[in-house]
């Protein structure tokens, strides 16, 4: 498995993930838009030829670095294309990255626990954060070494 920059290619094979794993689905043209953005950091696990196990999309703006989204296909789940992704995204940060934060459906035990073993704490909630069920998200953060951080 690569993890390499996400592509306009890619992008078809990511809304086939995305639309698999989330109740309320980025569309293609959201993923196309992400990928313009210079301050975004915006990766694909690719695995061969027209085969992508999981991405993930965020930003850093000059402090804190925010995961947008991050999945896994389905039948790549638990087998460490996640925590390959998470690794990949905090190692393209620069150096003067503090944190990386991130919400997760307060309902979602599996991705919470990922997190928690990834290095991740929660340090709040945002009431109806989500729709598609209407949901809490959990603020979830992740200090990174040298820096200090408020969110």
């Amino acid at each position: 498995m690569e993890i390499k920059q996400a592509d306009a290619a890619d992008v078809f094979r990511i809304v086939k993930i995305e639309q698999s794993c989330f109740t309320d689905p980025w569309t293609a043209e959201g993923f196309v838009q992400e990928l313009s953005k210079p301050m975004n950091i915006f990766l694909a696990a690719d695995e061969g030829e027209n085969d992508t196990a999981g991405y993930v999309v965020g930003s850093f703006d000059g402090f804190c670095a925010y995961i947008e989204k991050i999945a896994a296909a389905p039948g790549r789940q638990r087998h460490g294309v996640g925590t390959a992704l998470l690794k990949a995204f905090e190692a393209a940060l620069p150096p003067e990255a503090e944190n990386i934060v991130l919400d997760v459906r307060v309902s979602n035990e599996k991705a919470k626990t990922f997190y928690v073993k990834n290095g991740f704490a929660p340090i709040g909630t945002r009431k109806d954060f989500y729709e598609n069920p209407r949901e809490d998200g959990v603020v979830m953060e992740k200090k990174l070494s040298g820096g200090s951080s408020e969110v």
